[in-house]
């Protein structure tokens, strides 16, 4: 079982409900948080929570004391090295005979990749409708000033051809 537990791709905490302390984690939380193991001992699991996103830690901790329960919930972590990471965090209790929560047991994702693609894709889809409004505003411009052109042309063709006829008749009048 610990080997498969350690062995898993995804982080896998377990906390103290009372304490909020991480009581256990796997392999893959040291690797992706940089964390030793003794410091991730010491710590709760708020404190992983980026300095930002610890509001929303507190909110899911609610949350999971209420229902017991938490799916697919998104915050950032801090790593070791003061980076962050994306993650979407699974919640689920451990609990006693009693039904009582003894304790958390916790997987988390790291869906920086997702979120950074989704950031992407609403940029391009930003800019696409851009695109089309710059393509659909050159398309009015191209017919105003193909009608303002041939408003223009007609009559001042009438004014060169009489200008042009008043020209060679110079001894005339004009009335």
């Amino acid at each position: 079982y610990r080997d498969l537990y350690d062995s898993a791709p995804d982080m896998i905490i377990s906390a103290d409900v009372e304490t909020g302390l991480i009581v256990d984690h796997n392999r893959t939380t040291n690797l992706t948080l940089g964390y030793e193991p003794s410091e991730l001992k010491k710590m709760r699991v708020l404190d992983l929570c980026y300095p930002s996103d610890r509001p929303k830690g507190n909110s899911i901790l609610r949350r999971f004391r209420d229902v017991g329960t938490v799916v697919d919930a998104r915050v950032k972590f801090v790593t070791k090295n003061g980076s962050s990471i994306d993650a979407s965090i699974n919640v689920t209790a451990i609990r006693d005979q009693s039904g009582n929560i003894l304790r958390s047991i916790s997987t988390i994702r790291d869906v920086s990749e997702r979120v950074e693609t989704e950031k992407v894709l609403g940029f391009a889809r930003q800019m696409d409708s851009e695109n089309r409004e710059l393509v659909r505003l050159n398309e009015m411009r191209s017919e105003f000033l193909s009608r303002v052109s041939h408003e223009l042309r007609t009559p001042l063709t009438a004014l060169l051809a009489f200008s042009s006829i008043l020209a060679k008749d110079r001894t005339g009048t004009l009335t």
